[in-house]
């Protein structure tokens, strides 16, 4: 038996919020970039490329990398007034770090 017309309006309801959602997310995280200061964008650059090595085939280059990220994120870390920035930088980067870490031989 089809759903009724008004179940079928209801879930074309539910799916527009959900796009809009979206939306909203996507604008603001576009309106977040514009807005760093050359400062938080030369930051954001050196912690991804530190997450790059880390994710990277080069043993070598892990242990630098860790010590990259260990010391911005001591640095940023003095006051606790709010989120430090390097964990708001590095918050997309999360499941791939933990992947890195996982993998690391002791």
């Amino acid at each position: 038996m089809p759903p009724a017309q008004d179940e079928v309006a209801k879930m074309d309801t539910d799916k527009s919020v959900d796009t809009k959602d979206d939306k909203d997310t996507k604008k603001e995280t576009k309106e977040e970039e514009e807005e760093l200061s050359d400062e938080d964008l030369q930051l954001k650059i050196y912690l991804e490329l530190a997450v790059e090595r880390l994710q990277g085939a080069d043993a070598s280059l892990h242990r630098s990398a860790l010590e990259i990220l260990r010391t911005k994120i001591r640095e940023s870390t003095s006051s606790m007034t709010s989120v430090p920035k390097p964990l708001k930088f590095l918050r997309p980067h999360y499941d791939g770090i933990k992947t890195a870490h996982s993998s690391m031989a002791e």
